[in-house]
């Protein structure tokens, strides 16, 4: 007779945020245990640490899962065997292919354990807020670049990049449009296709025509499509446009390519962080100047005009297999012994190798320094003074933090960002030519103003980082 055993049991006692389908996959997946408890999510909520109980009570060593869309999930395993597989040896790898149910939409990716299971597994995340300098210092200057090093060992070559190919989906929409009738007007239009990006600068009105485009996002809530270059067209393949709201007539859907649209432009990307600065910075500053003033009267670069002209620009720079996605939510660490993993590879590819870093900097500036700062603080002054800090450390002049003041009230974040720059430094095109780093970083420091999930500090920081830097871009 056939014995027909029933799923296990899915327990979240900690109630976290869970997709819809992801107890489907995780009943299947450890179909013959009796009980899965899960402890943990890492990775911004879609990783979980999950612990299989047996039917008999006997519990076995802890499991990492990621549970995604199944399209994102084999974009992942994609990305994994194209580029992570045989580059990063022991520390980033997956266990097996991905895990999918017949009729289900969502699937799960099975990651390593860090220290084999033995020890209590965190994020880099969680695991930098409270540890010690000590500990600090060996992760980040001992066990990290042996990670990231060991796979660009593989990979470096040389290749002129334009900063729109490897960093213009980081920033909002190029241009936002209102959709238009083909005969609302007889206003010419500019004329945008794969192989015809604008060779102006579009304003507030102009009129455009857009030809075989891709749908890449539906917002629902905003209205709104995001519309995108097919792939194979043009180097330049990252630009945006925004249909707000979309013409009712089209059923869009992701992927679907769209023959023709005309719109007027609503907004352009340098006004939509304009109006993003607008907000963070004492009424009456001029946003159009060249240079901003400091509450204590310092020169700055204004890091929207910097932006902007570093659109169209291209450099010769060191190119290799990236991550893509490496905040420290995406290193898992057994604290015990400091021993660091890597997962999330879904972004992983062939680009700029100090991109990681680059990400890594911004996430310490816009989430760890904020906690720091004091109601009477500078955010201005503040930053100027670190990053001209961090210039002469990472100069031939200077070797080490001079503004005692500075390095006793941000120890700990000084520590991570001098260590994530060395980390960067063999990876640049000359050295001590730090120009590239700082063009690559006001490309995150300016997406961070607009991310709407930062509180208003962590925006203003991230805003007065890129023009205390944006004069080390040149």
């Amino acid at each position: 007779m056939n014995i027909i055993k029933a799923e296990p049991v899915i327990d979240n006692p900690r109630r976290l945020p869970f997709p819809a389908g992801g107890e489907v996959i995780l009943a299947k997946m450890f179909g013959s245990y009796g009980r899965v408890v899960v402890e943990k999510e890492f990775g911004g909520g879609n990783v979980f640490l999950v612990h299989p109980i047996k039917r008999n009570g006997m519990g076995e060593h802890p499991a990492i899962v990621k549970i995604a869309s199944s399209p994102c999930i084999q974009q992942e395993w994609e990305a994994y065997q194209g580029v992570v597989l045989n580059r990063w040896p022991d520390r980033a790898w997956v266990n097996e292919a991905p895990f999918t149910v017949p009729g289900n939409e969502w699937a799960a990716l099975r990651y390593p354990l860090v220290g084999s299971g033995k020890f209590a597994i965190d994020s880099l995340a969680t695991y930098t807020r409270r540890a010690g300098l000590a500990d600090l210092r060996f992760v980040f200057e001992e066990q990290l670049p042996e990670v990231i090093k060991t796979n660009h060992l593989f990979s470096e070559t040389y290749q002129v990049i334009s900063w729109q190919t490897s960093f213009d989906h980081l920033l909002p929409a190029n241009l936002s449009l209102r959709p238009l009738n083909a005969s609302s007007s007889n206003q010419p239009s500019h004329h945008i296709t794969s192989d015809k990006l604008p060779s102006v600068f579009l304003n507030h009105g102009d009129r455009v025509r857009l030809e075989r485009f891709v749908v890449t996002g539906i917002e629902a809530r905003q209205d709104s499509v995001t519309l995108g270059l097919p792939p194979g067209g043009r180097a330049m393949s990252r630009y945006r446009v925004l249909l707000q709201p979309p013409p009712e007539s089209f059923p869009y859907q992701l992927g679907q390519v769209v023959p023709t649209v005309e719109g007027s432009v609503i907004e352009t990307r340098y006004e939509r962080l304009q109006a993003e600065v607008r907000h963070l910075v004492t009424t009456g500053t001029d946003l159009t100047a060249s240079t901003l003033l400091t509450p204590l009267g310092r020169d700055v670069g204004n890091p929207l005009l910097y932006l902007h002209s570093l659109s169209t620009a291209s450099r010769i720079v060191r190119v290799g297999c990236i991550h893509g996605n490496l905040s420290l939510a995406n290193i898992l660490i057994a604290p015990a012994t400091r021993e660091v993993n890597l997962i999330n590879f879904s972004q992983a590819r062939h680009d700029h190798l100090l991109y990681d870093f680059l990400q890594m900097e911004t996430e310490i500036i816009t989430h760890y320094l904020p906690e720091l700062l004091g109601p009477t603080d500078s955010v201005a002054d503040l930053l100027y003074r670190l990053y001209e800090q961090l210039h002469l450390v990472n100069s031939p002049i200077s070797a080490q933090i001079t503004d005692v003041q500075l390095l006793s009230r941000f120890e700990k974040p000084l520590l991570l960002l001098l260590a994530i720059r060395k980390m960067a430094a063999p990876h640049l095109l000359e050295p001590y030519v730090w120009s590239e780093y700082y063009q690559g970083l006001l490309h995150f420091l300016m997406a961070a103003v607009a991310l709407e999930q930062l509180s208003r500090v962590s925006r203003q920081v991230a805003f007065w980082a890129a023009a205390a830097s944006a004069r080390f871009t040149l």
